[in-house]
Parts: structure tokens; C-alpha cells; sequence
């Protein structure tokens, strides 16, 4: 069962983990969805709260609340990124959610880390492409492949140049 926080507490790791504003008076999509997933979270156990006092808190009408916690429940089960906020939001909740709001290092480090595996996948993508195209890549293009992965971190580098010369060899 998930712990009771302060609304506001709730607000703010809703507003960390799926990076909106809940309160703000807009209609962008990561703040709609930010607004599905506390009226979901609000109406079920521990709080209970009606839609009348939940909209009062984001500042919408209670049909809008009604609307948003339907649309949340179905995004619940079908879509794999609210499935994984709402996740990450359970886990913050039963973390605590002061070391979690408090804790910054924590999602500066995993954005990066995404990146940098994103950027790994598709330069290895890329070569891997170039290697079916040209069965063999000479050594001239695989120096300038290599040379155009200089963003990437360089150990990061030099496992990718390892990994390329093994399929070439």
C-alpha cells in the first residue's frame, strides 16, 4: 500500500518524474498528463479525495478531474511510458519523497547516462549499415566514422572502435 504524503510533497515528485507543471494553466501535453496521473493517484488509496476538492487543488472543474482519472486508468495498462511514471512515482513515494525531490544528481545522471546509451546504439546502428552496404569498410571511412562519434565519451569511444574492428577482422 502506498504511503500518505502531503498533497504538495505529491505534487512536486508528480511535477519531478514526469517533468510538467501540474498547476500551470496550459493545455501541453506533459502537464495534462502530469494532471491524469495525480487525479489517479488522489482517487485511490490512501486519499480518497473527490473530484470536487481535486479540482480545487489543480485549479480545474471537477468534470475535468473525472475525465482525467478515466483517461489515466486506461493509460495505466496500455501506455508504457505513464506505466513507467507511475512506476517511478510508487517507488519515489515508497523511497521517501524528500530524498527523492532532494536527490537532483539522481535524474541528472540518469538523462545522461540515456543519452549516451542512445548515442552508443545508434552509431553502432550506423555502423553496422555501413558494414552491410560495403561488406568492408576501409580504413580511411572507419577513421572518419570513429572521428564523428567525438561527443561520445572517449572510453565509450574506444569500445566502439574495438567492437567495429572486430567485425571487420
Amino acid at each position: 500500500m502506498m504511503e500518505k504524503l502531503e498533497i504538495q510533497k505529491l505534487i512536486s515528485v508528480v511535477n519531478k518524474v514526469m517533468e510538467c507543471d501540474i498547476k500551470a494553466d496550459n493545455r501541453l501535453r506533459e502537464n495534462v498528463d502530469g494532471r491524469k496521473m495525480l487525479s489517479l493517484l488522489l482517487k485511490s488509496d490512501p486519499y480518497n479525495i473527490s473530484n470536487k476538492l481535486i479540482g480545487e487543488i489543480i485549479g480545474m472543474h471537477r468534470t475535468s478531474v473525472n475525465h482525467y482519472e478515466r483517461e489515466a486508468k486506461i493509460l495505466v495498462k496500455l501506455d508504457s511510458k505513464f506505466i513507467e511514471s507511475y512506476d517511478n512515482i510508487i517507488d519515489a513515494i515508497e523511497k521517501g519523497a524528500d530524498d527523492f525531490l532532494n536527490d537532483n544528481l539522481y535524474r541528472g545522471m540518469y538523462k545522461k547516462a540515456r543519452k549516451s546509451l542512445l548515442e552508443v546504439s545508434i552509431a553502432l546502428e550506423q555502423a553496422n549499415e555501413k558494414i552491410k552496404e560495403h561488406n568492408t569498410m576501409t580504413n580511411k571511412n572507419l577513421i572518419k566514422f570513429i572521428s564523428s562519434l567525438k561527443e561520445l565519451d572517449y572510453t565509450i569511444q574506444e569500445k566502439i572502435k574495438v567492437k567495429i574492428q572486430n567485425v571487420l577482422n
